[in-house]
């Protein structure tokens, strides 16, 4: 069995939670701040004192090296190991890394910070910490695990995880042959549920439910497409209330025989555009289609502060009733639509557009056909495309050429994809790391076809 490697800021909780987890799982556990001090002889001020803090980080590195090959171990790490990637590469080549996520303040107020080195400053010296080090912790996790309450609860969820018997999750739509889910969703499930599968089955409309009493007793989980997403409601036994608001799941999981379905294509875009540094709070967001996507962000968005939405659409009923549908949740939303023909006004007070159009989409003949609306949005908006074939549209040229950021279709649906598992599994994951992943056999199927 794989090594669960814990990493995190000191005072975070690793050696608890990590002692704990390793007596409840079976396994051998290690600090591996107690093992440098049994190996060198010396305790870890010593150290610091005798060979200042790059001496003490070249024999960290080569604690993390000796211990490359451990299995079935859980190894409590240095909250400074993240600061060499080769301590990160020696580890992980036989584990999977677990940020114990314990916010700052939390350890100031409740851990002693006497014996450690780079505490002695007390609460600044901890929140300086924290901001060095948290990106190293995101950016390197296979799962991030939160420590804001009863410690218990952190174990609970970290063991119930170690335990998961491998998953079997299909995607269902019709069609369904083009579908990049499993190429999307089982790089993950290698990495945290070894054996997990994930497959394409053909599901026509008029065959859902039958579909679904099998899937009560083969599947532990399965995504929809088009045409399930809204089908699916009034066979679900329990439904999220934001995917209820939206009025369709794009993800079920099976718990002892109910099913239990979310929406998280909104999730996913608003999480890729976080992960690139755009917020949406207090934002104005401009979305061109009124199809069933442009109803989910439309809420989500509503959901999670955004200021102003303006939808444009052909028909004007369409997109009234995606505002209305967004304003019932956010009652002090400012909401506008536009026909086409006035999308230039539209933009012109957009901090991020939004095409949830087909127009341009590789295997549709329409694209656009004047992008000269484009012209009207300020300087710092942000564009995106929900398209991803192919995955610079002449929409997302033309906006890049005018300076504006820009994003295509393939980070929603990686992150959307990311958030189904963390559904699945029961544990937040490290978006990064498995967004990473993704992309890189994605990359090697293109190569390969």
């Amino acid at each position: 069995m794989k090594n669960i490697v814990l990493i995190g800021l000191p005072g975070c909780g690793k050696t608890t939670i990590g002692r704990q987890v390793a007596k409840r799982t079976g396994r051998a556990f290690i600090d591996l701040d107690d093992k440098l001090v049994q190996d060198t002889g010396m305790t870890i001020p010593d150290m610091f004192a005798r060979f200042g803090e790059t001496g003490f980080r070249d024999r960290e590195t080569a604690v993390c090296r000796s211990v490359a090959g451990w299995q079935n171990t859980v190894i409590s790490c240095g909250g400074g190991v993240v600061l060499r990637p080769e301590n990160i590469d020696a580890l992980r080549q036989n584990g999977t890394l677990v940020f114990i996520d314990r916010p700052a303040e939390d350890i100031v107020r409740g851990v002693d910070v006497s014996g450690r080195p780079l505490l002695a400053e007390g609460a600044e010296r901890v929140y300086r910490l924290a901001a060095e080090r948290d990106r190293l912790y995101r950016e390197y996790a296979d799962v991030i695990l939160p420590n804001t309450g009863a410690r218990a609860d952190a174990i609970d969820a970290l063991v119930a995880w170690m335990t998961k018997s491998p998953l079997r999750l299909a995607v269902i739509g019709d069609p369904i042959a083009h579908s990049l889910s499993p190429a999307i969703h089982q790089p993950t499930l290698d990495v945290l549920c070894p054996g997990s599968s994930y497959e394409k089955i053909h599901v026509r409309r008029g065959e859902l439910a039958s579909f679904v009493e099998t899937a009560r007793q083969q599947l532990d989980g399965f995504n929809l497409t088009m045409p399930h997403k809204a089908d699916i409601l009034p066979l679900l036994d329990e439904i999220d209330p934001a995917a209820a608001a939206i009025g369709a799941v794009n993800t079920v999981a099976v718990r002892d025989g109910k099913l239990c379905g979310t929406g998280t294509d909104g999730g996913g875009f608003f999480t890729a555009l976080a992960e690139k540094g755009v917020k949406v709070t207090d934002k104005h967001i401009v979305i061109l289609g009124t199809g069933g996507v442009a109803i989910t962000l439309a809420v989500y968005g509503a959901e999670h502060g955004i200021r102003a939405l303006t939808v444009v659409g052909r028909q004007a009923d369409k997109a009234a009733a995606i505002t209305q549908k967004a304003a019932s949740v956010a009652p002090s939303l400012l909401t506008k639509t536009y026909p086409f023909s006035d999308i230039a006004a539209a933009c012109r007070e957009a901090d991020i557009l939004i095409n949830a159009t087909p127009l341009g989409m590789e295997g549709v003949a329409e694209d656009w056909s004047d992008l000269s609306f484009l012209q009207a949005l300020p300087p710092h908006a942000v564009v995106c495309d929900l398209i991803y074939k192919p995955a610079k549209t002449a929409f997302l040229q033309a906006a890049e050429a005018a300076g504006h950021p820009i994003q295509n279709g393939l980070d929603m649906l990686l992150y959307q994809a990311i958030l189904a598992d963390e559904f699945y599994l029961g544990v937040t994951l490290g978006r990064r790391r498995m967004a990473s992943l993704v992309r890189e056999t994605l990359a090697a199927n293109e190569r390969k076809s």
